[in-house]
């Protein structure tokens, strides 16, 4: 198939709809991981081989959104970026996972780490690599163990300040203690390996939404975020839902109401 019998606009329009956005009072649009078996990245692949004339948009929405959910997604991603020039579009990324039981389709997110780390030689750093990000969003399943917590790997991956805007990490609540809560965002804002604290080396972040996942009382883990994070209160958010099935439901600690 050489090319659409149907008005590309009319295309393009399809294809815009089939990413799930969201728009945030910042101004930066953010892709929401959703049900992670979402469908919409393999119907926009199959976009992007249909045709010449629909190939140019598929490729930009999965560049510009794109949601690494399995090892094997990371690698593909990992090579292709080697010799784009689309990560220069690069306005979100969702780091997530198909199967929290299932190797094969999970993350293991000290490979993911490589994207924020200096020790990749490709990607040395965010600032060099997305130049253009605004959002960043982990999803809990990982395996793996990975040297720092998620909030640290980010933000010692320099992001161009003023530019990453959101960052979203979501997580079960697996742990009486507090394990879970210092994977996400350690135990304080000293980080390994930077003279700066992590308000210095998130500066322009405008929103940190801690999501706790299978959770009826957030209040202990978000009390502990909460006193790890004290240059953060501006910008730190917390949503949390029982079951998987519920909608998220925003969280205020009684110190700040």
């Amino acid at each position: 198939m050489e090319s659409s019998r149907l008005p590309i606009e009319l295309c393009e329009a399809v294809m815009n709809a089939l990413q799930e956005h969201c728009e945030f009072p910042y101004g930066g649009w953010f892709l929401l991981p959703g049900n992670s078996e979402s469908e919409s990245q393999p119907a926009l692949y199959a976009c992007a081989l249909t045709c010449r004339a629909w190939r140019v948009r598929a490729q930009y929405l999965l560049w510009t959104f794109p949601m690494l959910t399995n090892n094997q997604c990371f690698t593909h991603f990992k090579t292709a970026i080697r010799k784009s020039p689309n990560k220069t579009i690069i306005r979100g990324l969702v780091l997530s996972s198909e199967d929290d039981n299932d190797n094969d389709k999970t993350l293991d997110l000290s490979m993911a780490a490589e994207l924020f780390m200096h020790s990749f030689p490709h990607l040395q750093s965010l600032l060099d690599s997305f130049p253009a990000l605004r959002s960043v969003t982990v999803v809990s399943g990982f395996h793996g163990d990975p040297k720092l917590p998620w909030l640290h790997v980010i933000a010692i991956g320099r992001p161009t300040c003023g530019i990453l805007k959101t960052i979203v990490l979501e997580y079960e609540h697996r742990f009486e203690k507090y394990d879970c809560c210092k994977e996400v965002v350690g135990t304080s804002e000293e980080v390994v390996g930077s003279e700066k604290r992590l308000p210095e080396l998130l500066a322009g972040l405008a929103e940190l939404t801690i999501r706790l996942d299978e959770c009826e009382d957030p209040g202990r883990c978000a009390a502990y975020i909460w006193s790890v994070l004290p240059g953060m209160h501006d910008v730190l958010r917390f949503e949390y839902r029982a079951r998987w099935s519920d909608a998220w439901k925003s969280y205020t600690l009684s110190v700040v109401k």
